[in-house]
């Protein structure tokens, strides 16, 4: 293998000499590895070995990676030896990182270990996390349980959560607890949404019982975030609905927006809607946004489809851009449609505003560049 001229081609080789190894064969290996030349020579070879034996006696393995000095070998090494060895018995995996000394490697280890022990027996995760000693180690820890723990049992998970400081990762885990119990029961999500603190807490929980609810059942959940008091919860609850809305019915979501919406929340719902429906149909966004009335949800409603379809299809964009009552909007808008025509497809953009009712500034600025000597210079 070292005789190999190019390097690729050495540790290529090095790395599958060490997955093929028996466990006899093992420290041989290790041993080699040390009186390699090169650095990157000894670091293929061991990590290869060191990985496959992990695979297979992971208890053996992590004794032997245990006693290497600190490095990031030794971190990457003992968290692939800590997935396997808590794979097979997470408490005799979570006693033995318990005993590493201190250091990054061990810090990785118990997270490592807390976070697959949680999928099998969360409670008991905990309580050996909880004899810790107190500190970031251990906060780390109960937070990698947690955030297993609250995707398998919500309503369990939280009688722990409650007890964390007010922070984002509470409000993270609040969260969780709300999308994952209004997906099995929306009332009982409700109920306990209620009864979290006034604030950031309680808003989290609705707006999000709102948002994964109407994941499969958008007209109820519709009907629920309308009842929410009116102000910046019920704005981010109604846009989470209208946006997991339009994943199933985006024309259905634009009526519900439409005729049952505030203006102050159509506001934030309209991106929403605009920003997915672009992206999968831009001409039917576009269709949809061109066929409302004048008036001012009419004006958002372009300036939120504009915005939206500019990474698409800028000249759709443009288009609708033009049609905007305010100038200086219709004008900055456009111009940000056709910077990024341009970019695509010159010809149909200069071809555009050569025949668009825009400024005498607009249309020199933009065909000047291209078109040289017979750049426009009077009224089109």
């Amino acid at each position: 293998m070292l005789a190999e001229r190019k390097p690729h081609d050495q540790l290529r080789k090095l790395s599958d000499l060490g997955t093929k190894l028996s466990l006899e064969e093992i420290p041989q290996a290790l041993a080699a590895a040390k009186d390699l030349k090169q650095w990157r020579q000894r670091a293929v070879l061991q990590q290869a070995t060191l990985k496959h034996w992990a695979e297979l006696a992971p208890a053996e393995a992590f004794d032997y990676i245990a006693k290497l000095p600190e490095s990031r070998s030794k971190i990457e090494a003992i968290h692939y030896a800590v997935l396997k060895f808590a794979n097979k018995d997470p408490e005799s995996a979570a006693s033995a990182v318990t005993k590493l000394s201190d250091g990054p490697s061990r810090m990785d280890a118990i997270n490592t270990a807390a976070e697959i022990w949680a999928q099998t027996d969360a409670r008991k995760a905990l309580s050996w996390v909880d004899s810790l000693a107190e500190g970031g180690i251990k906060d780390s820890a109960v937070k990698s349980i947690l955030f297993v723990w609250v995707h398998i049992d919500p309503v369990a998970c939280y009688s722990r959560i409650q007890k964390l400081p007010p922070d984002n990762i509470k409000n993270a885990l609040i969260t969780n607890v709300a999308q994952d119990w209004a997906a099995f029961d929306p009332q009982g999500a409700i109920k306990w949404a209620n009864t979290l603190p006034e604030g950031s807490e309680k808003e989290l929980g609705l707006q999000n019982v709102a948002e994964s609810w109407a994941d499969y059942d958008p007209e109820l959940a519709s009907e629920f975030a309308l009842q929410l008091p009116q102000g910046p919860m019920r704005q981010q609850a109604t846009a989470a609905v209208a946006e997991r809305w339009a994943t199933q019915n985006p024309q259905a979501a634009a009526e519900w927006i439409t005729n049952k919406l505030d203006p102050a929340d159509q506001q934030m719902a309209l991106p929403r809607l605009l920003n997915f429906w672009t992206m999968e149909s831009p001409q039917e966004a576009g269709k949809w946004t061109a066929g409302l009335p004048p008036g001012p949800f009419h004006e958002k409603a372009v300036q939120s489809y504009v915005e939206a379809v500019n990474n698409w299809a800028p000249d759709l964009g443009a288009k609708q851009a033009i049609t905007l009552t305010d100038e200086s909007v219709r004008n900055q808008k456009v111009e940000t449609c056709v910077k990024h025509w341009m970019e695509l497809d010159p010809i149909s953009a200069q071809q555009w505003v050569k025949k668009a009712n825009l400024p005498q500034y607009f249309k020199t600025r933009y065909l000047a560049p291209a078109l040289g000597s017979q750049a426009v210079v009077g009224p089109q």
